[in-house]
């Protein structure tokens, strides 16, 4: 058999990614360049194993990305790993059939960001659409504020009556029940007076709007951008479909029970591999109340695509699934918030730290940082005062009461000499 690459390249080819092995190099080829039989399983397990080199690089890349969005406020991240294989690329051209999406030029598995961006418009869509035990707060004007418009929604097309029962059946209920709701909006709903204002046309009612995005006559920009995913693996795997019926489908014969079935190999990602996914929030295309409420919609759209639709391809296989990585996610967001308190004013992190303690003792050293620093706002004052009121109550009144017959101080040392010094300085 032979490898369609340069007879000077052989010797390398044991160095090369994943990509460079699928891609370049697999020895399928007899003298004519006719594909030989049988040999896919076997050269398909030579692009399995990763390098020392390609871990190393995995690594560093999921890091860069971690490290980017550290002090990133405007990035959502969601840490997750797969509990079953999955498909990427499956439609790429190869002389094998099944493409894989390899990331240029690092030869590595990732999951693109438009592959992600598909994903969760269509878990927002659903939503929408009430698929979800209600639809939780989503609309229609959500999905277009956070993906723009699609004039290829299912939603928004008429079924066909040419497409196979089941199909036709599922677009007419969706269309129904985008049509409905549609009826309902009002031309002073809060969010589409925002939306048109974001499109640049207040004169604009809400089913002209609809008209115009079935024609592909207007578009904005969403408010998301979609990171790619890249993955966290050793190696890749196999995996085999088997399809049926090949004389049937591919050679136009009748179809029969006595044919034997093909095995396909084709490679995957295989399960127990952790993703990392960072999405790109611009706020300033949302209204104040939709940028509040973002990160608690990513939250759903993640949930629902792990529970109900799936990455990549052959989802409706079982292919795909995922799960949040919690010990991940709570690792990284600890290391987040403590990259944020460290960008912080001293001002802030003495604050910060006020608000969230109950211990005495440390609500004492932080009213004390605060006390040593001028000028600090009128609304922090406030809050030291609160305070110290609430663990010692009636201090700033009176703060050398005392109590008993033998007039002992009600209040310790160190929040008396606190307190006086809060009502000297404010």
């Amino acid at each position: 058999m032979a490898t369609a690459v340069p007879q000077y390249m052989k010797d390398t080819l044991k160095f090369s990614s994943p990509a460079q092995r699928y891609n370049l190099s697999l020895n399928l080829w007899n003298p004519v360049w006719k594909k030989v039989k049988d040999a896919k399983t076997t050269e398909l397990e030579k692009c399995l194993g990763y390098s020392g080199y390609d871990n190393n690089l995995t690594r560093s890349l999921i890091e860069k990305q971690n490290a980017l969005t550290l002090n990133a406020s405007q990035v959502y991240s969601c840490y997750a790993k797969s509990i079953s294989p999955l498909m990427t690329g499956m439609g790429i051209d190869h002389p094998l059939e099944n493409g894989f999406s390899f990331l240029k030029p690092y030869g590595l598995p990732y999951i693109p960001g438009a592959s992600v961006k598909g994903v969760l418009r269509t878990a927002a869509e659903e939503l929408a659409l009430g698929f979800d035990q209600g639809n939780k707060g989503w609309t229609m004007l959500d999905v277009w504020m956070l993906f723009g418009f699609d004039s290829k929604s299912s939603y928004l097309i008429p079924a066909n009556p040419k497409d196979p029962d089941v199909i036709e059946h599922e677009n007419s209920r969706r269309h129904q029940i985008f049509i409905e709701w549609a009826e309902r909006v009002d031309d002073g709903n809060s969010k589409f007076t925002f939306l048109k204002q974001r499109i640049g046309n207040k004169n604009l009612s809400f089913q002209q709007l609809i008209e115009k995005i079935k024609k592909s006559e207007i578009s904005i920009q969403g408010a998301l951008n979609f990171w790619d995913v890249y993955v966290d693996t050793a190696r890749l795997d196999l995996d085999i479909l088997t399809p049926h019926q090949t004389h049937y489908y591919q050679h136009n014969e009748p179809p029969h029970d006595c044919a034997a079935p093909t095995p396909n190999p084709f490679l995957v990602i295989p399960e127990h591999s952790g993703f990392s996914f960072h999405v790109q929030m611009n706020t300033d295309y949302l209204s104040t109340e939709m940028a509040v409420s973002l990160p608690g919609k990513l939250d759903q759209l993640f949930d629902y695509a792990f529970n109900w639709l799936g990455f990549g391809g052959k989802t409706s296989l079982g292919y795909g699934v995922m799960e949040v990585n919690v010990a991940q996610q709570q690792q990284l967001d600890e290391l987040k918030k403590a990259t944020e308190f460290e960008s912080l004013s001293d001002e802030d992190k003495a604050v910060q730290l006020l608000i969230e303690t109950d211990d005495r003792s440390i609500v004492l050293d932080q009213m004390e940082s605060l006390l040593s620093l001028e000028n600090i706002s009128k609304e922090t004052q406030q809050l030291i005062k609160e305070k110290i009121e609430l663990f010692w109550n009636g201090i700033l009144a009176n703060p050398d009461e005392t109590q008993g017959k033998k007039k002992k101080p009600k209040y310790k040392p160190r929040p008396v000499s606190i307190a006086k010094k809060i009502l000297d300085t404010f």
